[in-house]
């Protein structure tokens, strides 16, 4: 993927192909974090995050000319395998709409991301200093929201999107360690 997007000039198919290169990232390194650990089933989600930002903010700053700083308040979770690879993507999907819109009037910004476990819930939130969205011109109907939406319901999550000096996702969910979701 890397090899065709810099074969081409084409700014549409070069963002589809980091795109698709990205969510491959996010799984790969969930498949990495299980190898590496001694507890086959539970991946410690905090570097695993560290891991995936990194990975989608070199993608994001070879294709474009902006500064965008990455803050992380990330508690120490682990999550099995069942919970991590949807959220990793989600995490994906979330990150990608706010390298490819949040700033696209700017230069510079700032994405935050937190994760924390409050008792048996885990809370997972992302956000931009960008231009964030009127709620009514969000595309509910894009890839990317029916990636979120599917991969939250398939975790019994529940999300928000809003906007406060730019864009705001919420998301929560409880481990369930009894469910297998193979």
């Amino acid at each position: 993927l890397n090899l065709q997007s810099e074969s081409t000039d084409d700014v549409t198919a070069k963002s589809i192909l980091m795109e698709s290169r990205n969510r491959i990232i996010s799984m790969a390194l969930i498949h990495d974090k299980l190898y590496l650990n001694e507890r086959l089933n539970n991946i410690n989600f905090r570097f695993y995050i560290s891991e995936l930002v990194h990975e989608i903010h070199q993608s994001y700053t070879s294709l474009q000319n902006k500064d965008v700083k990455i803050n992380l308040d990330l508690s120490e979770v682990y999550l099995n395998v069942n919970y991590a690879i949807p959220c990793g993507l989600i995490i994906n999907e979330v990150l990608t709409n706010c390298y490819k819109h949040a700033f696209n009037e700017r230069e510079n910004g700032q994405i935050f991301i937190s994760l924390k476990k409050e008792l048996e819930t885990i809370f997972i939130e992302i956000w931009d200093n960008g231009s964030g969205f009127l709620h009514n011109k969000i595309k509910t109907e894009s890839v990317g929201m029916d990636v979120i939406q599917s991969l939250v319901k398939q975790i019994d999550g529940i999300y928000e999107f809003a906007t406060n000096s730019g864009t705001i996702f919420k998301m929560q969910f409880i481990q369930n360690e009894k469910i297998n979701k193979n």
